[in-house]
């Protein structure tokens, strides 16, 4: 499942499972563009793989924003190359029940979760199809497919149309030689799992077959091999990665 030569983009990889994500595909070979909202996170992130050996840049910016999503793109190519890889990672989540949820909130995590992974798409397919590779990868989610339960319906909305912009660019490239896949998590051990209450996490590892949260590296390698050459029969699919979870 090498990744040797290419670049990968991975956003909000300053914490949580980007993390995890930006360190396998170095290690699978790959130049990685650390991308984060806050500097100082992207910085960090990018100098811990650097200090294993491997090749990192950081490119902060907000996805959520059309120049913010072009400039991540254009410091990744300055630094490191062509973006190969985009990974899209970067997610809110903001809890609440659907009548009390406020608007602005609402608003924001349709911004980071769902146009923010549009925008980075629409900034790197161009150069993609005119090379003729490319592999994008959208972190979704369980909620995504099966509705929220601790989470808000805007998180679960958000996911949901992650999976149908997977989809439907799948369709649009599919002869341009990129592949556009999404993977599905459950609660994962680190992350956005700490808004939840040592009872909650209980509970929901508890409702998963296997007994337990997903682990970081194991979102991971999911990532890894869609970004492969192995998967490159294999687009507009979503990966559940979720311990049993959701069967369908």
């Amino acid at each position: 499942m090498s990744v040797d030569q290419r670049v990968a983009l991975v956003t909000g990889a300053g914490q949580g499972i980007g993390v995890e994500i930006a360190r396998l595909l170095a290690e699978s070979g790959a130049a990685v563009a650390i991308n984060d909202a806050i500097p100082e996170r992207a910085e960090e992130s990018a100098a811990a793989i650097q200090a294993a050996g491997a090749q990192a840049a950081a490119a902060p910016g907000d996805v959520s924003q059309p120049e913010g999503a072009q400039a991540i793109v254009a410091e990744t190519e300055r630094r490191l190359g062509p973006v190969d890889i985009l990974v899209n990672n970067a997610g809110i989540c903001v809890r609440g029940r659907t009548w009390e949820f406020a608007i602005e909130d609402w608003d924001r995590i349709i911004a980071v979760n769902l146009r923010g992974a549009f925008l980075m798409c629409r900034a790197v397919v161009p150069g993609m199809m005119a090379r003729g590779w490319g592999r994008i990868i959208n972190i979704s989610s369980v909620a995504g497919k099966m509705g929220g339960l601790l989470v808000s319906s805007a998180y679960a909305a958000s996911k949901g149309g992650v999976l149908a912009l997977t989809k439907s660019l799948a369709r649009e490239v599919a002869g341009k030689g990129i592949t556009v896949n999404a993977v599905c998590p459950a609660t994962v051990a680190i992350g956005m799992s700490d808004q939840f209450t040592a009872e909650e996490q209980q509970w929901m590892a508890k409702s998963i077959p296997v007994g337990r949260l997903a682990e970081a590296r194991e979102i991971a390698a999911a990532v890894a091999f869609l970004a492969s050459d192995d998967a490159a029969f294999i687009t507009g699919e979503a990966m559940d990665v979720n311990g049993g979870l959701l069967m369908d």
